[in-house]
């Protein structure tokens, strides 16, 4: 080959080479700040053929060989693909007047079962941030005895009158308590003709009303 001054002999060309592509890719999962996987992304390192020397790393979509820009971190895909393991719990917002406020709570946790984070949602579904006392919900108590509604008599009791007569009569709501086996009444008095609530004087079983006067117990005891 002649040279560019009429000689003979080996040309050189000197100038930049291209950088080849090392085919040991990693493939990583772009996590978002809230643990959503966003896709994922293969980094392929890339070397110079001459040196050996790492020079720079490039990001691609593993489908489509694009150059693929993260939206969040780059990090290690969990077992499973990519979605961490996560476990639900209901938990309650307890307010400082008492108030109880049931929402849900999603803790993340990675392909070893630590704990990598958690998002708070109400029932039905919407992002919450607890302001209050964070703690597992108390279930309501539920009553110590069985409740029953029964019809009673107002009895009004004189000495003039050792046998008081019935001047009303109600339908009266109470609850068995276990300590005694009595009959303690919790309110709602409402008489048979449908008037509003009234106070009680005195207490007898309908069945008994008019006859004589005496307490009423519980039909059943705890």
């Amino acid at each position: 080959m002649s040279g560019c001054c009429g000689g003979s002999g080996p040309v050189i060309v000197n100038g930049p080479q291209e950088p080849r592509v090392d085919v040991q890719t990693v493939l990583l999962c772009d996590v978002l700040p809230d643990g959503t996987v966003a896709g994922t992304a293969l980094v392929e390192p890339i070397y110079d053929t001459n040196t050996g020397a790492r020079v720079r790393t490039r990001t691609v979509d593993p489908v489509t060989g694009v150059a693929y820009t993260p939206a969040g971190a780059l990090q290690p895909c969990q077992t499973g693909g990519c979605t961490p393991a996560t476990t639900t719990q209901v938990l309650c917002d307890t307010a400082a007047d008492g108030t109880t406020t049931p929402f849900v709570r999603d803790y993340r946790r990675d392909r070893n079962g630590a704990l990598i984070g958690f998002t708070d949602h109400t029932l039905g579904g919407a992002p919450c941030a607890p302001a209050g006392e964070v703690g597992v919900c108390v279930p309501e108590e539920a009553p110590c005895g069985d409740t029953e509604i029964t019809q009673l008599c107002d009895l009004v009791y004189s000495p003039q009158a050792p046998i008081p007569l019935p001047p009303d009569s109600f339908t009266l709501t109470g609850a068995v308590r276990e300590m005694g086996g009595m009959l303690v009444f919790s309110g709602g008095n409402q008489p048979v003709d449908g008037a509003a609530e009234r106070p009680v004087t005195g207490l007898l079983p309908g069945t008994s009303c008019g006859t004589s006067p005496g307490v009423l117990q519980s039909p059943h005891v705890s």
